[in-house]
């Protein structure tokens, strides 16, 4: 069970992580930087110890990498769910209680939702002949 102190924890651990543009944003030069990242990964590892003391930068990708999936794929039904024609009252509504916390990730995100790179190879493809 998740107890508030949990989310106020992990709501600090978001916020940190969105201040970070170099761990997250693809678009970003600074996303490019090697050593800025591992900067910024230290910074995460050191929010990370306040609530678990024995982890390490490993433990904070897998952590990141659980947020981000789990908001991916909540994301993934929510577009779904628009896609589908479903009335107002069905829409998907995100069950992941951080799911607002990390919406400056959708842009990064929709990118690979809803179309595979086949899918987009063949549209170029055909818009290149016709």
């Amino acid at each position: 069970m998740v107890t508030t102190k949990d989310i106020e924890f992990w709501r600090e651990f978001i916020n940190l992580y969105r201040e970070l543009p170099a761990v997250w944003k693809i678009k970003s030069d600074d996303y490019k930087n090697r050593d800025l990242k591992s900067q910024c990964y230290v910074k995460l590892t050191d929010k990370l110890k306040e609530h678990q003391p024995t982890a390490d930068i490993n433990c904070t990708k897998r952590k990141i990498n659980t947020l981000r999936s789990n908001f991916r794929r909540e994301l993934k039904k929510q577009i779904n769910s628009r896609k589908s024609g479903a009335g107002a009252d069905d829409m998907y509504e995100p069950t992941v209680w951080y799911f607002n916390d990390l919406e400056f990730l959708r842009d990064q995100e929709c990118q690979d939702i809803g179309r595979s790179s086949i899918e987009e190879d063949m549209t170029n493809f055909v818009s290149f002949f016709y």
